[in-house]
């Protein structure tokens, strides 16, 4: 993939000069002495952006956000830290630079995206420490799990490394981690650990079973019991009666005369026995507690929050390689302080659905996705008319998702383009929920459009699906214009989209005066046959009406009706009218 690979040196470069960083040299970490873990969702002095508002539910709801939640929750076990990024809307281009030249890389590197899928599971496991750091617990209790933590924790730092080392780094946030890696190997205190933890486990595994004596009073029951013997040897069960003949054993445990079977937790407490057995083991672990003494202060925790982040770029990245096996465009666009568009722009939600929907079928073929320009260069904002299931809920929600995921610093679904960050998406959308007692919708609607104007800046992007459809054509019209015109006072990029075509026809006055915005019209394009191209262009809309043909489709044309209600012998069939009369 030559084109992605080019994409990714130049993304790399944008990258690390907006950090100020170079690539040579293990140059970002050296100076910090305390060796600190790298995000890769946020480079150095940007752990907040400040200057978004982020989504809320009902906005993700309106762009339909969750089927890219799902697809992106790697293993479905990150969907809170998902919605999290997701949601966020950072608008700073420093870190959205950071996380591009960093899914662009793992992206060009399938060996790297390997070794980090192997990973995965061990680094979510270490945030979940089997060892905890009670003072009252014993070293039997402490010891055993502690030491399997610190092998996990050495063997993620080695593995991780090592995939990282395999080839040259460029992407700045890959590089913080491999600095951060190199120099917590090269750490004496690391290589000392490296160095007796096979020791250490030796030490406890000299223990795998114990021999227990019983003694038996004249009736076959048990009298007193005593521990005979630690073994290296698990018990395995019975053996057969060919082994017992020619003294065949099952390698490599201790065969036993019946079979295995689990016991109940013995309280030491309660249970001589038990309390015989935790003192010889605890004296048996006392050299590892001894030896693990001090690395007390090592935890591993801190390198299981690589886990959600390392995640969530492994599914961005199986995304995009997901829509190009569909054979559709993805790409990484170029961050803009003003210019904002993009090629062949599509729905990623509705390609998801519909890939799912052929998977689970069994079919071969699906509709086909439609691509279309995004463009807010010819006018920030775009009035979008055209018949009904025409696609335009589709392309509102094309353009908003694909700034989620843009501000994301992922791939988005378009073949190139450029963006601008923005500070809000702010949406209005048809309610689904009920009415507040005391109101109406257009009451309804009046609220969230004041909310959407007390919440909006100049870099925010407004999306507008069928606004003011609670009241008349006449009325909706003047209260549409109202909103047009304060959006060009406003001069925030925004999507208009609406019934009323009409409004198309009064752009010259909408666009009358000291406006920061231009409004332009857009229309959801049909063919000469009437039928959907679903193809979103610049131009007026039709002077025609398709409800009629939706109508047809439905059955509700008036002889369509009146031959239903005659099938169905609700009434009778209209009498054929009599030939006009030839008299005079």
């Amino acid at each position: 993939m030559p084109l992605i690979a080019s994409q990714s040196r130049k993304l790399q470069a944008v990258s690390s000069r907006l950090i100020g960083t170079t690539h040579t040299g293990m140059d970002i970490l050296e100076s910090d002495t305390r060796n600190e873990l790298p995000s890769l969702l946020w480079p150095p002095g940007h752990q907040r952006d400040t200057r978004s508002q982020g989504l809320s539910d009902q906005q993700s709801l309106d762009l339909g956000l969750d089927v890219l939640v799902r697809e992106l929750d790697w293993g479905n076990l990150h969907a809170r830290h998902v919605r999290t990024v997701l949601l966020g809307l950072v608008a700073d281009p420093v870190v959205i630079a950071y996380r591009q030249a960093i899914v662009a890389e793992l992206r060009t590197d399938p060996q790297l995206r390997a070794a980090i899928t192997a990973l995965l599971p061990s680094l979510a496991e270490l945030a979940q420490p089997r060892s905890t750091v009670w003072a009252q617990e014993s070293p039997l209790l402490l010891v055993p799990p502690r030491l399997s933590d610190l092998e996990l924790y050495v063997g993620c730092v080695q593995d991780l490394h090592a995939a990282l080392a395999a080839a040259e780094r460029h992407a700045s946030g890959l590089r913080a981690l491999q600095a951060y890696l190199h120099t917590t190997r090269a750490a004496e205190q690391f290589q000392t650990l490296v160095a007796e933890l096979p020791g250490l486990r030796a030490q406890l595994d000299q223990v795998a079973s114990v021999t227990v004596g019983v003694n038996l009073d004249r009736d076959l029951r048990p009298l007193s019991a005593t521990l005979v013997a630690l073994n290296r040897e698990p018990f395995t069960g019975p053996r057969s009666i060919t082994q017992r003949l020619f003294g065949r054993s099952t390698p490599p445990g201790l065969s036993a005369m019946t079979a295995l079977r689990h016991v109940a937790e013995r309280s030491p407490e309660t249970d001589p026995l038990a309390r015989d057995l935790a003192k010889v083991l605890a004296e048996v672990v006392q050299p590892v507690a001894a030896g693990l003494e001090r690395y007390q202060r090592l935890h591993a925790r801190p390198l299981a929050a690589l886990a959600p982040e390392l995640a969530f770029f492994l599914a961005a990245v199986e995304l995009a390689e997901r829509f190009t096996q569909q054979g559709l465009p993805t790409c990484l666009p170029a961050i803009s302080n003003d210019a904002h568009n993009l090629n062949e722009a599509y729905n990623p939600a509705l390609a998801l659905q519909l890939a799912n929907a052929r998977q689970s079928n069994g079919a071969h073929s699906s509709p086909a996705i439609v691509r279309n320009p995004v463009d807010f260069d010819r006018g920030r904002i775009v009035l979008l008319t055209g018949p009904n299931r025409g696609g335009k809920t589709t392309y509102i929600r094309t353009v908003g998702l694909n700034q989620v995921l843009f501000q994301a610093g992922v791939y988005v679904a378009a073949a190139d383009g450029k963006m601008t960050p923005v500070d809000a998406i702010l949406t209005h959308f048809p309610p689904v929920e009920s009415v507040e007692p005391g109101g109406g919708r257009l009451d309804q609607e009046a609220r969230r459009l004041r909310e959407m104007f007390a919440a909006a800046t100049t870099h925010s992007l407004l999306l507008f699906n069928e606004p003011l459809t609670s009241t008349s054509e006449r009325e909706a019209h003047g209260l549409a214009s109202d909103v047009l015109r304060a959006l060009g006072l406003l001069g925030a990029r925004a999507v208009f989209v609406t019934h009323l075509h009409s409004l198309a026809a009064d752009l010259a006055l909408l666009n009358n005066g000291a406006h920061r915005a231009h409004i332009v019209s857009w229309v959801a394009g049909v063919g000469d046959d009437a039928a959907r191209t679903y193809n979103i262009r610049p131009g007026q809309p039709a002077t025609f009406s398709h409800a009629m043909t939706i109508a047809q489709q439905h059955g509700i044309t008036f002889a369509q009706l009146a031959q239903q209600l005659t099938e169905r012998g609700v009434i009778e069939p209209p009498r054929p009218e009599a030939p006009p009369s030839s008299l005079h």
